[in-house]
This record gives C-alpha cells, sequence and structure tokens, in this order.
C-alpha cells in the first residue's frame, strides 16, 4: 500500500523467498485431558507458586529457556 501510495519508491521484500522446511521442528502439543490430568496431579514436596507458573506456561505458551 505505501508503494501504491507513492510513499515508498520500491518494495524491500521484492525477491525474499520465505521457505519453511518442515522436517526440522516438530512440536507435540498437550490435549485437554492430559492437562487436566497433569493439574489434578499431587505429589509429596509439591510447590503452589511452581505449580501456578507450569499453567500459566501451559495457556500462554512461554517456557524456561537457558
Amino acid at each position: 500500500m505505501a508503494i501504491e501510495e507513492g510513499m515508498m519508491k520500491k518494495d524491500p521484500c521484492k525477491g525474499i523467498v520465505i521457505r519453511c522446511d518442515t522436517n526440522v521442528l516438530t512440536k507435540d502439543i498437550l490435549t485437554k485431558e492430559e492437562i487436566e490430568r497433569l493439574l489434578l496431579t499431587r505429589y509429596k514436596q509439591e510447590r503452589p507458586d511452581i505449580q501456578r507458573a507450569f499453567v500459566f506456561s501451559l495457556y500462554t505458551g512461554i517456557r524456561f529457556a537457558i
């Protein structure tokens, strides 16, 4: 649209090719039932703060990375 409106002279994306290799990364996701089962699981030395962080990460996609 910026090119059509005369705000840009040249398309900065022209000539760029996006390729997706579907074999590089495969990611499994948990089913609703698996999530519910995890949330109902109790164990010795349970920490509510860690459980809340885990639930938060399940529903937001945030993950721990070093």
